[in-house]
């Protein structure tokens, strides 16, 4: 629920444990969760019957588990009653679930998730959005369409966004450098200007598209000034701020991976290099809000360089280069891989020095 001053509430109920009950072809297990979801989907529904003009709610699933199908044999017969003593609360051994799927004529395809397409179902205000076929990424989207809330960014992300609109439209034969603070400081156009100038002769150029402050949300955000351009090459880096907003480590590698998707979809012909999150160096005591979170930089390099694979996108890994000690840093725990001192002036940006070590390493990609 929102509301213009301000005020309202946002609240996401996930019902975790069916997924598990699923896994197992736990048919009881699986009805059970469902009751009580059922139960909680009726707590915000009768609130909405109080406030019909001003509540969405959104009922949905990130995938479905199991392949149930009702009626195990010929036809389409079934008694869920096997399941009773289960349902209210009796232990159920392994041994017995098959032998109560039986019973009950239920049948389960896999253990694991399936392709099937799940259901959306939402009432109130913007609920109209929901309706009929939708991709899974829109969902989110489309909620804060609802909630007629838009994101809210730095006066220098709208400062500089502004800059992007007055300067001449991406092309097919430019060469951009897309991130956060990282990209935005670095001279790309004077680490290779020998591209630059052969981009030039064919009406192109290394475009700079860093942001100060940026995250994998805002950059999805300002891509409609990179996209419609379709330009020749993107080089794509950020992650920091995101770690600094405390997302954890999957959300931050799904958010970069999705932008990647994204640039793929609208602009298929673009090169993409999806460069690794920098190290940093906590001892600089510079940021407060990435104290204690060396680790996860590695760790979101590491899921990065696994969905980069996935989608057939080349992954450049620049985290080892700018470690204290180089690559020989990759052997101690991840917490204790730092930023080299000498290439920092706060422990999260780097210096021209750093910016040659990474202008070196991706320079067989510029071209």
């Amino acid at each position: 629920m929102y509301e213009p001053d301000g005020k309202g509430f946002f609240i996401m109920a996930e019902g975790g444990q069916i997924d598990w009950e699923a896994h197992s072809n736990r048919a009881a297990g699986v009805i059970t969760e469902t009751i009580d979801f059922d139960k909680a989907i009726n707590v915000a529904y009768e609130f909405y019957k109080q406030h019909p003009d001003e509540t969405l709610i959104v009922v949905t699933a990130d995938h479905e588990t199991g392949g149930l199908a009702l009626g195990r044999e010929r036809g389409y017969v079934f008694d869920l009653t096997v399941f009773n003593d289960a349902i209210n609360g009796k232990p159920v051994s392994k041994e017995a679930i098959d032998s109560l799927n039986k019973s009950a004529r239920i049948g389960w395809s896999t253990k694991s998730h399936t392709g099937i397409p799940v259901p959306v179902f939402a009432i109130g205000t913007g609920s109209q959005m929901f309706a009929g076929r939708i991709d899974n990424t829109d969902i989110p989207k489309n909620i804060m369409k609802a909630m007629a809330a838009t994101p809210v960014y730095t006066d220098h992300y709208y400062k500089r966004k502004a800059v992007f609109d007055k300067e001449r439209p991406i092309g097919e034969n430019d060469i951009v450098f897309l991130g956060n603070s990282l990209t935005e400081g670095g001279k790309w156009e004077t680490y290779f200007p020998e591209v630059q100038k052969a981009l030039e002769k064919k009406g192109g150029a290394i475009r700079n598209r860093g942001i100060v402050g940026d995250t994998f949300g805002g950059i999805d955000a300002r891509l409609d000034q990179i996209l419609p351009g379709h330009p020749k090459t993107i080089f794509f880096l950020t992650g920091a701020n995101d770690v600094s907003h405390n997302l954890t480590a999957d959300s931050i590698a799904n958010g970069i991976i999705n932008v990647v998707r994204r640039i793929k979809k609208e602009s298929p012909k673009t090169k993409i290099y999806l460069q690794s999150l920098l190290p940093i160096n906590e001892s600089f005591k510079r940021y407060r809000l990435l104290n204690g979170k060396t680790a996860m930089f590695s760790e979101i390099n590491a899921k990065l360089e696994k969905m980069a694979k996935q989608e057939k996108v080349t992954f450049i890994n620049l985290y080892p280069l700018l470690l204290a000690n180089g690559p020989a840093d990759l052997s101690l725990p991840a917490s204790q891989q730092v930023l080299k001192p000498e290439l920092t002036r706060d422990g999260l940006h780097i210096t021209q020095e750093g910016y040659k070590i990474w202008a070196d390493a991706i320079r067989k990609y510029v071209k």
